[in-house]
């Protein structure tokens, strides 16, 4: 299956149009800047975020500062998705691309770590809760 494919080439290899309409193949590092990014980019919005705040929410204890430290946290994440979608252009010109591949890779490495905290809660108290329940 093919991204962004109108057409394939006679030699099986997937083409990507390029801003003029022409068609080119994907080279090897075409496919090693995506290989990363589709199961971690959903950050802003979608599936992961989802996942993380409910995950979040459901771990944490409903005290008043913690709830006034989850909303100022979900304040100033607000703001600096705002900023960074707003001078994104700006942000992206500044870093060029190597510097925001290297941005685009570390976030989702973090991304990618907080899964992994998530699943490690998880398993963590479905474990105790196994070894609890075990009749000695």
């Amino acid at each position: 299956m093919a991204l962004n494919n109108t057409s394939s080439s006679s030699e099986g290899e997937e083409e990507v149009e390029s801003t003029a309409g022409a068609h080119k193949p994907r080279t090897d590092q075409d496919w090693m800047k995506l290989a990363f990014y589709p199961f971690t980019m959903p950050l802003t919005l979608g599936p992961g975020a989802i996942a993380v705040t409910t995950a979040i929410g459901t771990s944490m204890n409903f005290t008043i500062p913690n709830v006034i430290g989850a909303f100022a946290a979900a304040l100033a994440n607000a703001l600096i998705v705002w900023l960074c979608f707003r001078y994104a252009d700006r942000i992206t010109e500044i870093l060029g691309p190597s510097g925001s591949d290297a941005i685009g890779r570390i976030f989702s490495f973090i991304l990618v770590c907080l899964g992994v905290q998530i699943f490690w809660t998880g398993f963590s108290e479905l474990w105790l809760t196994l070894v609890s329940s075990v009749p000695k």
